[in-house]
């Protein structure tokens, strides 16, 4: 089994990845299922930390994008900055040279703006002539390893788990009525005022009250009926 695996990792590397890079690879012409990975690789950088030290995976690593030098892309950090930068998705070996620092912005800095480039070069931990090898890691799992099921609960619950949706799924009812359940709770019932929403052109309007058709008040009208 493995050795299938290695033999299908090969394949894929060497029709879609051939600079080594998933992130920068291309998906255009490509089969479904790369494409649809493509529409969702951004996703993968929400959980995914660089510490950078001898540069090994600096090519791979953007220097405002990725979440490296703080516990926050440094475009965040230092939106005042990232929005003047003239290559927004360099990487942070390309801003590494002769020993510092260096960006190339759209305009000069002010004294306000200089002094915070400063405060932004003086990157504690990241020296990139360590002889250590650059560490990326898992955020979103304790022992920092990539898992689908950490990802999924990020995107469902922002990492917090809900004890509703804990209950429901719980529950020794009919596989149907969970659904509902969950539909219902996450808003997601298929009332008037949510498919207006999707571009439905129908009214909104419920036929028993006529008030706009949201999830809450149908709910309670089946329950009282």
């Amino acid at each position: 089994m493995q050795g299938s695996e290695d033999t299908c990792y090969k394949i894929r590397h060497a029709k879609y990845m051939p600079d080594g890079n998933f992130f920068n690879s291309k998906h255009k012409g490509t089969s479904q299922f790369w494409q649809g990975l493509h529409k969702v690789k951004h996703l993968f950088k929400w959980g995914v930390v660089f510490k950078v030290r001898n540069g090994d995976q600096s090519d791979h690593c953007k220097f405002w994008e990725d979440c490296w030098a703080k516990e926050v892309p440094l475009g965040i950090s230092h939106e005042n900055l990232f929005r003047m930068v003239r290559n927004p998705h360099c990487s942070v070996s390309e801003c590494w040279e002769e020993d510092e620092w260096v960006m190339d912005f759209r305009r000069s800095l002010t004294v306000q703006e200089y002094n915070s480039w400063i405060d932004l070069t003086t990157l504690q931990g990241c020296n990139l002539e360590s002889d250590a090898a650059d560490i990326v890691s898992w955020a979103l799992e304790p022992k920092g390893h990539f898992s689908t099921k950490s990802l999924y609960r990020f995107l469902t619950d922002w990492g917090m788990p809900s004890r509703v949706a804990g209950l429901i799924w719980k529950c020794k009812i009919p596989l149907k009525i969970k659904f509902f359940l969950w539909q219902m709770f996450h808003n997601k019932l298929q009332v008037a005022g949510n498919l207006v929403k999707r571009g439905w052109k129908g009214n909104m309007s419920c036929c028993l009250c006529d008030c706009v058709e949201t999830v809450k008040p149908s709910f309670l009208q089946m329950s009282l009926g």
